[in-house]
C-alpha cells in the first residue's frame, strides 16, 4: 500500500475543484498519511580531526490527506487543499480498495444468522430458524424451500458493498435514514440484533445506498446483492405451494 502512495500518478489533470462534481463532496475513500522528510545535516570542523556531518534535529513529519472521488467508473483525486483534480487510473483505484479495506460488509457467519426480516414497499418478509429449519414467522403454513431461504442467508453474510461512503461515523444523522423505504433486521443465534437501512442514490434508481446502524457505516451496495434483498417471498416458498389460481 505504502508503495502505491509513493508511486502514485495521475492520468492528467482535469480540472478545479467547484468547476463540476468529481464525487470528492462525498468521496468515496479518504486516505490520510504522513511524509517523512530527513532533516538538513550540517558540516562540523574540530581543530584535531577532520569535518564531520552530523543531523541538526530529527526528521520532520507532515500530515497530508486525499480524497478519491467515483463517478460512474471514472476515479478521481484531490490533495489536501489543492485546488486541481486528477482522473487516476482505474487499476489504482483497485489496488486501493481492495488493499485498504474488507469490502464483505457483514462479520458474521451464515450459520450465526437466526431470523431475518426485510421491510420494503412492496410488503414485508420474516424468516426464522427453528430447530434447523428455516420458517416463515408470520405465517407457518406458508412452505419455504429450504434451499432457497439457505442460499439466501448464506448471501446475505457474504455481502459485499461496492464502496463505503463512510466506514465509521461519529454519528448517524442522514436525513434520508428516517425515510428509507427498505430495512434489514438480522437476529444472530447470540441474540444480537443487525439492522441496515437502504434507499435509493438517486430517485428512480435500484435502492443501493445503505447503512449499517450499529456499526455506524455508510456505503453503497452492488447491484446483484440489491436485487437479492429485493426478489420478495415469491423466490423463497416451494414452487409446488404457489397458487396460481383457477385456469382461465
Amino acid at each position: 500500500m505504502t508503495n502505491n502512495l509513493a508511486q502514485l500518478r495521475a492520468k492528467k489533470v482535469v480540472g478545479r475543484i467547484g468547476a463540476q462534481d468529481y464525487g470528492l463532496e462525498a468521496p468515496a475513500m479518504t486516505i490520510a498519511f504522513m511524509l517523512e522528510q530527513a532533516a538538513e545535516s550540517e558540516s562540523t570542523s574540530q581543530p584535531t580531526s577532520q569535518p564531520t556531518s552530523q543531523p541538526t534535529s530529527q526528521p520532520t513529519l507532515s500530515a497530508h490527506v486525499m480524497k478519491i472521488g467515483r463517478v460512474g467508473n471514472t476515479t478521481y483525486c484531490r490533495k489536501d487543499d489543492d485546488p486541481y483534480v486528477f482522473e487516476l487510473d482505474e487499476t489504482i483505484w483497485r489496488a486501493f480498495s481492495d488493499e485498504l479495506i474488507d469490502r464483505r460488509l457483514l462479520d458474521i457467519e451464515a450459520g450465526e444468522i437466526a431470523g431475518v426480516t426485510i421491510q420494503a414497499p412492496g410488503g414485508t418478509i420474516e424468516f426464522a430458524r427453528r430447530d434447523g429449519v428455516w420458517v416463515y414467522a408470520s405465517d407457518p403454513y406458508v412452505e419455504l424451500s429450504q434451499k432457497k431461504v439457505g442460499d439466501f442467508v448464506r448471501e446475505l453474510a457474504e455481502m459485499r458493498v461496492d464502496h463505503y461512503v463512510r466506514y465509521r461515523a461519529d454519528k448517524l444523522s442522514d436525513p434520508w435514514l428516517e425515510s428509507a423505504p427498505v430495512t434489514v433486521t438480522i437476529l444472530t443465534d447470540e441474540d444480537t440484533i443487525e439492522t441496515i437501512k437502504i434507499d435509493q442514490a438517486r430517485r428512480g434508481e435500484l435502492p443501493r445506498l445503505g447503512a449499517w446502524l450499529e456499526q455506524r457505516r455508510v456505503f453503497m451496495l452492488r447491484q446483484g446483492d440489491a436485487q437479492r434483498l429485493m426478489r420478495g417471498l415469491d423466490h423463497s416458498v416451494k414452487s409446488e405451494a404457489i397458487d396460481l389460481g383457477p385456469a382461465g
